[in-house]
């Protein structure tokens, strides 16, 4: 069910209600976890099963480690969690890609071997709640949180339907807590909540939708465009990704809201970011501070060398690429990116010993390093979205030389589209819409959205675009 389509509204409707009639906090839980693995048994119910075993793996684990005091068994404790989350994540999603690449490595060298390939469907927003289960293991692991004696808690933490499928990666320290909050339907900030909504839905079906065909004809074959279309088309997928993602990021924060809870933000403007490194601060936050607090501390450790250091930073975002797909396209978008943060800590340094220091930067460098920032990001990008690394590699060559030998380029408007978007995305920067929106009148704030929704809906093209990041 897509957040967009009838068919969920009349869903959440029914939980809304549902869920706020019962006072008691226990069978609101279970209004919640219930309706949560009908939402997901909806895509597919095989794969209820997945959930259902991380769920049990980590309940279990988080009170075996609560009883546990001697550091080489709650090593093994953990290592049995994260073994049993990321083997489940490696054979549904990189089995048949590592697979392919061990036969192409054993073909350089003249060895034949026959392939074994699983071929299986990837389980709807597998990487998304593995990451969270698993965030909850460690920090229970690491002593930062109490493990959850109420099995049901933990299940509703795992599954809840909002950020099910696709985010954000919300942390049990953030969560779980809010299950023992008594709540008031008096008290949820409803104007805002779906103006955020509506604010989401504003950019996944009439921004990233109204993308997808221009992006789509390109990627497809770009060797058939010009190079004009080609850089358009580049342009165009950044915001078809941010404004897919950041709108999905959207509408499940005010779900949350809708239903009591409250979830950080997990966009904050990135395209006006003045390096790689803030960048990715401010993009898809969750993930990325997931990385950080996972993966690239524990790698860095307490000897924090400078070759550690970088080294460190870019495994982090070499796995942060093969987190978004198995593909040696998306692992060199994650080292590009890891790259740019590596020039800019060279960059830091050489200032440093320089003695050089910039209290007021000049607008004008200000301005070049955003758009040095967000170029970079849309030239590897283009590996993110391409079907494969050939492709991208084509891509790039017409990038970097503005020159194709094809004919077709796409309508001149299309580049309107993306101008559109960065004056809205300036506004919302600036402006708070959404403390506007809560602050209306009643009369005044249902006439906004009204006239609102009616632009959607005009501006919404035929055909439902699946969410890009589903496919993680």
């Amino acid at each position: 069910m897509l957040f967009f389509s009838l068919k969920f509204i009349l869903f959440f409707i029914v939980v809304f209600f549902l869920y706020w009639s019962i006072s008691r906090p226990v069978y609101r839980k279970l209004v919640l976890l219930i309706t949560s693995y009908i939402f997901y048994a909806a895509w597919d119910y095989r794969f209820l099963g997945l959930i259902f075993f991380s769920t049990a793996l980590d309940y279990t684990v988080g009170i075996m480690l609560a009883r546990v005091n001697q550091v080489k068994q709650r090593k093994w404790l953990l290592f049995v969690s994260v073994f049993g989350n990321l083997g489940v994540l490696f054979a549904f999603k990189y089995f048949d890609f590592f697979t392919a690449s061990f036969i192409q490595l054993l073909s350089f060298f003249s060895i034949e071997a026959d392939p074994l390939y699983l071929n299986v469907i990837l389980p709807l927003g597998i990487s998304f709640y593995t990451f969270q289960t698993m965030s909850y293991t460690i920090d229970v692991y690491r002593r930062k949180i109490q493990p959850e004696k109420s099995v049901l808690n933990l299940a509703v933490f795992i599954a809840f339907f909002p950020q099910l499928t696709a985010g954000p990666i919300v942390r049990a320290s953030v969560f779980l807590p809010q299950l023992a909050l008594k709540r008031r339907l008096q008290d949820v900030p409803w104007k805002g909540a779906v103006a955020l909504f509506a604010l989401g839905l504003f950019k996944k079906v009439v921004v990233a939708d109204n993308c997808a065909p221009f992006v789509d004809a390109v990627f497809a074959d770009p060797t058939q465009y010009d190079a004009y279309s080609v850089v358009v088309a580049v342009f165009l997928f950044s915001i078809q990704m941010y404004c897919d993602f950041s709108g999905y990021s959207d509408m499940a924060i005010a779900l949350a809201k809708l239903l009591g809870f409250n979830f950080p933000i997990n966009f904050a403007w990135p395209f006006f970011a003045r390096n790689s490194a803030v960048l990715w601060s401010r993009w898809h936050i969750s993930l990325s501070s997931w990385f950080r607090d996972y993966v690239y501390s524990p790698l860095i450790g307490t000897k924090r060398s400078r070759l550690r250091a970088d080294v460190s930073l870019m495994v982090t975002f070499l796995l942060s690429g093969l987190w978004h797909g198995a593909g040696w396209n998306f692992i060199l978008f994650g080292i590009m990116q890891g790259g740019a943060i590596l020039l800019f800590r060279f960059y830091k340094s050489i200032k440093k010993r320089l003695k050089i220091s910039r209290n007021n930067p000049n607008s004008i460098l200000v301005v070049l390093s955003i758009a040095i920032t967000y170029l970079w990001f849309c030239f590897s990008g283009l590996f993110f979205r391409a079907q494969d690394l050939d492709t991208g590699i084509d891509m790039a060559t017409i990038l970097l030389t503005l020159s194709s030998q094809g004919a077709e380029s796409l309508p001149s408007f299309a580049l309107v589209i993306w101008a559109v978007f960065f004056m809205f995305h300036w506004l919302s920067w600036k402006v708070d819409l959404i403390k506007i929106a809560d602050n209306m009148r009643p009369s005044l704030y249902g006439l906004v959205l009204g006239v609102y929704l009616a632009i959607i809906i005009a501006a919404t093209p035929s055909n439902d675009a699946p969410f890009v990041y589903f496919q993680f």
